[in-house]
Formats: C-alpha cells, sequence, structure tokens
C-alpha cells in the first residue's frame, strides 16, 4: 500500500546498494527454479533494511502479525517462507521484500483497529511478493527486459548497484503503478476473505488512511504520481466486494458498534460501545429479553444502517418489538419504546463520526 514515507528514508536507502554484488535476481515468470534467487535477494535487503530500522522483538505484537500471516498464507498462490517482522518507526508503514519477507511498522501497527485491517494490509503486500511486483516494476522503470534486469543484477558493478537500490526503493516507499497496486489489492482482497477475514477490513484501513492524508497532508516526493489514490482504490475495492456478493459491514473492522449487557446491583444495563443504552431490574425475565435485543443489535445493526430501518412496533398484546432489519427482539417492559430508539439512533450516528470519510450508503 501506499503510505507516508519519511525523507530520512532516501538517505538510508542509498546503503541499500551494498547487497547487489553477486546477487542473481529471479523473473516475475511463476517458474519455481528462481524461487531460491528471489529468497537470497529478500534476505540480502532484509540485511541492509535492519541495519537502518530497528527489529522488535515483541512477542505480544509480533505473535499476533505471525497468527494473522499463518490464515493468510495457507492461501497463498506461490510457496514462499513467507514472515512478518516489526520495526520501530514513527511513521506509518508496510512494505514486502522478494522471496515473502514483511515489514510492518510500530506506528502502523498502532495505527490499525483491529485484526481485519491487519489481515487487509499483510494480504496486501503478500500480495505483492507474489506476483513479484517489485522486480516487475523496475524493469519498467529502467526500460529493461526482466531478464535484462536479472543480468545486469548479477553481474555487479555500478549499474548492477544502482538496479538493485532502485528494487530496495520501490519496495519500501511502495512506488508501484497503477496496475501493480490494483492487482495486489484484489488479489489482497480474495486471499483475506479466502482466509475468513471481513473484506471490509482493507477498505476501512484505505479510508481511515485518506482521512489522515487530509488532516496531515505530505507532498509526493514524486516516483508515486501513477499510483492510483486512496478514493479510486476505495471504489474499485467496494465495486468488488459488492460484485463477489461478500458482506460490505464496517464495524467489525473498526471495532464499534460493541454490544454489552453489564449487570449491576440489582439492574442490568445495555451498553454500546460503552454508552448506555437502557437499564432494566435485575429479573430473570428482563435480563433475558436484554440479551435478545443485544443479539439482534450485534448481528444486525451496521454502520451501513439507516435510521429508518430501526422501529420499535407494538404487538396486539401490547409488547414493543424492537425491529431491525429481518429481525425483532422483545423490549424488556421497563423500556421505553420510543426513547430506546432515539438513543440507539443517537449511538449509531456518534459510531459514524468515528469514521465520516466512508460513504456507508454506496
Amino acid at each position: 500500500m501506499r503510505y507516508s514515507t519519511p525523507k530520512r528514508l532516501l538517505a538510508a536507502l542509498l546503503a541499500l546498494t551494498l547487497f547487489a554484488a553477486g546477487v542473481a535476481v529471479a523473473t516475475p515468470v511463476f517458474a519455481e527454479e528462481t524461487r531460491d534467487r528471489e529468497i537470497a535477494l529478500g534476505q540480502k535487503a532484509a540485511g541492509e533494511v535492519e541495519k537502518h530500522w530497528h527489529r522488535l522483538d515483541d512477542p505480544v505484537r509480533t505473535s499476533r502479525l505471525a497468527m494473522i500471516l499463518s490464515r493468510l498464507v495457507s492461501h497463498a498462490e506461490r510457496d514462499l517462507p513467507f514472515e512478518v517482522r516489526l520495526i520501530e518507526s514513527e511513521h506509518p508503514n508496510a512494505f514486502s521484500l522478494s522471496g515473502g519477507i514483511l515489514y510492518v511498522t510500530t506506528a502502523m501497527f498502532s495505527f490499525v483497529r483491529s485484526d481485519a485491517e491487519l489481515a487487509g494490509l499483510l494480504a496486501h503486500e503478500m500480495a505483492h511478493a507474489e506476483r513479484k511486483h517489485v522486480l516487475v516494476q523496475v524493469s519498467r522503470n529502467e526500460r529493461l527486459s526482466v531478464l535484462g534486469l536479472a543480468v545486469a543484477i548479477a553481474t555487479g558493478g555500478t549499474m548492477g548497484a544502482l538496479l538493485a537500490a532502485n528494487l530496495s526503493q520501490v519496495a519500501i516507499m511502495n512506488a508501484y503503478s497503477r496496475d501493480l497496486e490494483e492487482e495486489a489489492d484484489l488479489r489482497g482482497l480474495a486471499l483475506m476473505q479466502s482466509a475468513g477475514y471481513a473484506p471490509a477490513g482493507m477498505v476501512t484501513l484505505l479510508e481511515r488512511l485518506q482521512e489522515e492524508q487530509l488532516r496531515r497532508p505530505w507532498v509526493d516526493p514524486g516516483i508515486c504520481q501513477s499510483h492510483p489514490d486512496y478514493r479510486e482504490r476505495i471504489v474499485y475495492l467496494t465495486e468488488t466486494i459488492r460484485k463477489q456478493g461478500w458482506p460490505l459491514y464496517r464495524k467489525e473492522a473498526l471495532n464499534l458498534l460493541r454490544v454489552a449487557v453489564v449487570e449491576g446491583e440489582g439492574e442490568c444495563l445495555l451498553t454500546l460501545d460503552g454508552e448506555e443504552i437502557c437499564r432494566v431490574p435485575d429479573s430473570e425475565e428482563d435480563r433475558e429479553r436484554l440479551e435478545q435485543v443485544a443479539r439482534l443489535l450485534d448481528r444486525s445493526l451496521q454502520l451501513e444502517t439507516v435510521p429508518y430501518e430501526i422501529r420499535a412496533d407494538r404487538a396486539s398484546d401490547g409488547r414493543f418489538f424492537l425491529v431491525l432489519g429481518n429481525g425483532r427482539a422483545v423490549l424488556p417492559r421497563a423500556v421505553a419504546p420510543d426513547e430506546f430508539r432515539r438513543k440507539l439512533i443517537d449511538l449509531l450516528t456518534l459510531a459514524k463520526s468515528r469514521h465520516p470519510i466512508a460513504d456507508y450508503l454506496r
């Protein structure tokens, strides 16, 4: 993905020319005889990356990354030794090297809100490695055939060193052209869907990165000018999700609209994102009804829900039902239905305000 890249990266990138000598590069043909060469190139590049960025051995964060990656790898197209490494940086970034080494910065790890967003991030970078996009991009940049690129780098010398540095620069700065970036987006989307992650995670991550860019605009250094912008990527990802018939519900990916029933002294509370919706006496009947309402909200209340879809209907026996989507649940008798609906709509609106850039009606 494209993320803001600090200017101090440029100086460090120059040091990556050191790994060029004697390393042969694979061609972007899915032939397995090239696999060992790809891996060797990626390992050389990783050694140089970690001279300039501190690699963290944080068991909590690295195990979370590894767990998500392991689910994705079981659906990978190619048998590469994928691994993900955490490096310390105040700038949100992620990139992949030839052969399947993925990097995530600490700032990016803190930026994501859920495993679904992390899965979207890693799946996108996996796709770049699977499809050998670094090699394809550099061969285009240098107007060389991929075979010519491989020969130039393997031969060494000044030309080989400069080309190898270009490989690393493309990877770290995510300087991919429009078609390669779109291919990584769509392949990554299919990969995370196959692995059981909500595809909305890739969409919400891009939406939040777009919002961050609007809040803190940065100057494009020029190498990414042909790169599709966030809005364009969000549109084609959303269209693909709809076309495939996959659900596009953002709340799981954003960790919003979290429903809970909280028991207190002599009463039960229903909360949404920690805010109280209603409270009832802690009787067995009222608690059971409140839990039924909570299950309905957890299943059917989405950020994409519009207010008119939330109703409080009265039955012939005088009971009130919360109606939402195709489901309904009996409200506890102590709950005022109109007040309950108003509070629910207010909290839904508040949740949407925490992710305002999304087009929920698309």
